[in-house]
C-alpha cells in the first residue's frame, strides 16, 4: 500500500513501472539465472550454496515426516512454502525482457533475502560439526561474496557487456572491483545518517542487552516447544517489524505532505506553464527501452540472431514509436 502510494505521488496515477517489461512472448528463464549478461546466480554465486539447501531440504521433508517429528514437519513444512513462492516468483520474473538491464543480478528478490538466508543457514548447520566442509564452504562464501562485488564494480564501470564475447583473465580483473570497495567504506553524510539511524541504532543496542538479558527481565517462552532462545528472537522481530513499519508509514506520510507543498511552490514560479502532462508509458520508456536496447547488444554478441530480431519487434510493439520520437535528447526533465 504504502509503495503504491508513493508512486502515486510519483508518476500522478496508481503505476507499477516494473510491470511494463512482464510479457507472454518469450520465456527467459536459464538466461535469467546463469548467463553471463548480469544472470541472478552468475552474478550472485553464493546462491549456488542456497540451491544445496533447497535440495537438503527436500531430503530433510520426507527424513522428518518418517521420524514424526511434529515440530520438525512444520519447520520445514514452512520454509518449503516460501521456498515454493520464491521459485514461482522466478517463473514469472522469466517473462520479463531486459532482466539485467540497468542493474546488475537479482535485485528484485531482495525482499525474498531472509528465504536465501534460511537456506544457506541449512547447508551451514548441516557442516557444522565437520571441519573439513565447513572451512572449505566459509572460503567459498567469501570468494563468492568477492565475485558479487567485481561483477556489481565492472557494471559501475560499464565494462560488463564487453566481457560477454571474451573474459580477461581473473587477474586481470580483480582491480576493477575498487569503485564498489570504496563507496563501501565511504562515509557521506555520517551526521545526517546518524541522526535518521539513530532510532534503529537505539532498538538493536535494546536487543542486544534482551538477548543477553542485561538489566532487562526474560521474555516468558510462550509455549512448551518454544525455547527461550526462540522466543528472544521472535520478541525482538516483532519490535524491528513495528519499528519499520512506522518508519515506512512516517515516510510516507512526509511524502504525502511535501508533495503538495512542492506542487504550490511549483506552482507559483511558474513551473507548470513550461510542462507537458504525459500517460504512464512516458515514465518507463527512457528506461525500459534503453534496457531492451542493452539486451539486444547482449544476443547480437552472442550471434543470436533470430532472438535480436524478435525484441525489437517487440519494441516497436510495446513503445510506439510515436510516444520514443517525443522523447527529446537527454530524456525527460
Amino acid at each position: 500500500l504504502f509503495k503504491f502510494l508513493n508512486n502515486y505521488i510519483k508518476y500522478g496515477t496508481f503505476h507499477q513501472g516494473e510491470l511494463g517489461l512482464l510479457n507472454f512472448r518469450s520465456f527467459y528463464f536459464f538466461e535469467q539465472l546463469f548467463s553471463s549478461y548480469r544472470g541472478f546466480i552468475y552474478t550472485s554465486p553464493v546462491l549456488y550454496i542456497c540451491l544445496a539447501g533447497m535440495i537438503l531440504l527436500l531430503i530433510k521433508i520426507p527424513c522428518a515426516i518418517k521420524r514424526k517429528d511434529r515440530k520438525s514437519i512444520l519447520e520445514k513444512g514452512f520454509l518449503f512454502s516460501i521456498v515454493l513462492y520464491l521459485l514461482i516468483k522466478i517463473f514469472f520474473l522469466s517473462f520479463r525482457y531486459a532482466w539485467g538491464g540497468g542493474t546488475p543480478g537479482a535485485r528484485l528478490l531482495l525482499t525474498e533475502y531472509p528465504v536465501f538466508v534460511l537456506l544457506f543457514s541449512l547447508v551451514l548447520h548441516a557442516v557444522w560439526r565437520k571441519k573439513i566442509l565447513l572451512y572449505p564452504l566459509l572460503i567459498l562464501s567469501v570468494f563468492f561474496i568477492f565475485w558479487n562485488i567485481l561483477i556489481i564494480s565492472e557494471f559501475m564501470l560499464k565494462v560488463d557487456i564487453d566481457y560477454i564475447k571474451e573474459f580477461p583473465p581473473l587477474h586481470e580483473r580483480i582491480h576493477t572491483a575498487m569503485p564498489v570497495i570504496f563507496k563501501l567504506f565511504q562515509p557521506r553524510h555520517f551526521l545526517h545518517k546518524i541522526l535518521i539511524l539513530f532510532p534503529l541504532f537505539f532498538a538493536c543496542i535494546w536487543s542486544l542487552f534482551k538477548i543477553l538479558g542485561i538489566g532487562v527481565p526474560r521474555p516468558s517462552v510462550c509455549a512448551e516447544n518454544i525455547s527461550e532462545a526462540d522466543a528472544k528472537v521472535l520478541t525482538i522481530t516483532k519490535w524491528l517489524t513495528i519499528y519499520f513499519f512506522i518508519s515506512y508509514f512516517a515516510v510516507t506520510a512526509i511524502n504525502l505532505k511535501n508533495n503538495r507543498l512542492n506542487v504550490i511552490e511549483l506552482k507559483e514560479k511558474g513551473f507548470f506553464e513550461s510542462a507537458e502532462i504525459v500517460g504512464p508509458n512516458h515514465f518507463e520508456v527512457i528506461e525500459n527501452s534503453d534496457s531492451l536496447d542493452e539486451m539486444i547488444e547482449y544476443f547480437k554478441i552472442k550471434g543470436e540472431e533470430e532472438r535480436v530480431k524478435h525484441i525489437k519487434n517487440i519494441k516497436k510493439k510495446i513503445y510506439d514509436r510515436n510516444i520514443i520520437s517525443q522523447i527529446p535528447p537527454g530524456g525527460l526533465k
